[in-house]
């Protein structure tokens, strides 16, 4: 009715199939590249497109068949009123068709938004789409190599024969003069956003292992809430309009449901806070220098037993222990360093170093600062520098004398460091304590018999 030619027996249902198969492997593809749990929703995706297109195309030829075309039935009495309905039926059902066609872009986008710092498995969302983009990086290098090679993709192991016929009609219409399967500016790309998640990565792993510290000002505080990623503004009274207006300028926003306002918990946002003047921290009277860290002025301890637990966003993390003196923290610490974890051999994390377990730390009484300052990892002692970037612990002597006992007391081996330059703070290469330029704390004699023995290193 609107062809010259016979149709040929089972051609509709090839074309369809050969459809729902190209859907089928690039909803494949999505599922490698996101995290597991996006697949459930991909799959559906995948069922919607397979259904609807069977039933579009299926009324897609029923409404062929209501009228024949003019050029086979002629003119004579032909059902004008009759063709022109079934043009708009026809319309609204490519409508429909094209609207089908969307759900491919679903698939292609499902798992691919952005990854917020405040998703409590943003680490391991990141490390999957660098999973899939370095699998994409060597898969775009095998396929060029094997062109060069053979001047030819067919039997190309890294791609189905739907992505040889894809890849041929892309370098067919390409304007270059000697086309390749995946152009350089591809490979610069990906390796770009390899090197951008790599960065993200080892970002949030750093602020994982960060403590901030809050700090009272005149008329209020400022305190940080870890758990819900915000750093927020309490004011004993309601401040004026300028206030208000400096606090929405500093990208701080107020949140009735807290009473407070707040923006997202990091470094831009602590140094925003710290360039408001209203929001400079009260002067706390220094207190003196105490050789016995114990009777160091509002200072505590805290012990967790497998940080590793929380950086994995374990069901069963470790808790967080506190000990209101140094001995009870070091004996409870000398008891968990000879767990066989401490020193089992693990891969590195994002940021090149064997991940912390043991941690122990040090908390103000008044509950605005706290820091770890030992994290045991892979066997050995760190010292954990995180004190050299905030100013009550840096500047505060009963702290840095709390740390000389320590490295007498337990030891470090080795000092995680970093340093300041004109774009912000950078990780230095981890070295030896002994070797660690230490302008903060002296060391001093203790009798040597009281350090924590590890049975994995020496007496010092």
């Amino acid at each position: 009715m609107t062809s010259y030619f016979d149709y040929v027996p089972g051609s509709a249902t090839a074309s369809y199939r050969r459809a729902v198969d190209q859907a089928a492997i690039l909803a494949e593809e999505q599922k490698r590249k996101v995290d597991p749990r996006h697949h459930e929703r991909i799959d559906r995706l995948l069922d919607a497109y397979a259904r609807r297109l069977a039933e579009n195309t299926n009324k897609s030829n029923a409404i062929t068949a209501r009228v024949p075309s003019i050029l086979v039935a002629g003119g004579s009495n032909f059902p004008v009123r009759k063709k022109e309905k079934q043009n708009r039926a026809s319309d609204a059902n490519m409508a429909e068709w094209r609207q089908i066609q969307g759900l491919l872009y679903k698939i292609r986008g499902t798992g691919m938004g952005g990854i917020s710092a405040d998703d409590p498995e943003a680490v391991t969302k990141l490390q999957l789409k660098l999973k899939g983009l370095e699998q994409d990086q060597e898969k775009m290098k095998a396929v060029n190599a094997y062109y060069r090679k053979n001047k030819t993709l067919e039997g190309c192991p890294q791609l189905s024969w739907d992505e040889i016929a894809g890849t041929k009609a892309g370098m067919a219409r390409s304007w270059r003069a000697t086309p390749k399967p995946y152009e350089s500016f591809a490979l610069t790309n990906n390796s770009a956003n390899i090197r951008r998640v790599k960065a993200r990565i080892a970002e949030l792993t750093q602020r994982a292992e960060t403590e901030y510290q809050g700090w009272a000002f005149e008329g209020g505080a400022v305190k940080m809430d870890k758990e819900a990623n915000r750093l927020r503004v309490f004011f004993d009274e309601k401040p004026d309009r300028e206030t208000c207006s400096a606090m929405r300028h500093s990208g701080f926003k107020w949140a009735p449901s807290v009473g407070a306002w707040q923006r997202q918990l990091n470094d831009n946002a602590l140094y925003a806070a710290k360039q408001l003047d209203f929001l400079q921290p009260v002067e706390q009277p220094q207190a003196e220098l105490a050789p016995d860290p114990d009777a160091g002025p509002g200072w505590s301890f805290y012990i967790i037993a497998d940080l590793k637990t929380w950086a994995d966003n374990a069901e069963n993390r470790s808790p967080l222990e506190h000990f209101s003196s140094f001995e009870e923290a070091r004996a409870r610490f000398a008891e968990l360093r000879e767990m066989p974890y401490n020193s089992e051999a693990t891969e590195p994390g994002p940021d090149g170093r064997p991940p912390a377990r043991l941690t122990l730390g040090l908390e103000s009484g008044d509950g605005m600062s706290s820091a770890d300052i030992l994290h045991v990892r892979q066997g050995q002692n760190y010292l954990v520098d995180d004190f050299t970037r905030m100013d009550r612990l840096r500047d505060d002597p009963a702290a840095m004398a709390i740390l000389a006992h320590v490295a007498q007391e337990i030891g470090f081996d080795r000092v995680c460091a970093y340093e300041r330059g004109d774009d912000g703070w950078k990780r230095l290469p981890d070295v030896p304590f002994s070797e660690w330029s230490n302008p903060y704390f002296a060391i001093p004699t203790y009798p040597q018999h009281q350090k924590v023995q590890r049975r994995d290193s020496p007496e010092r």
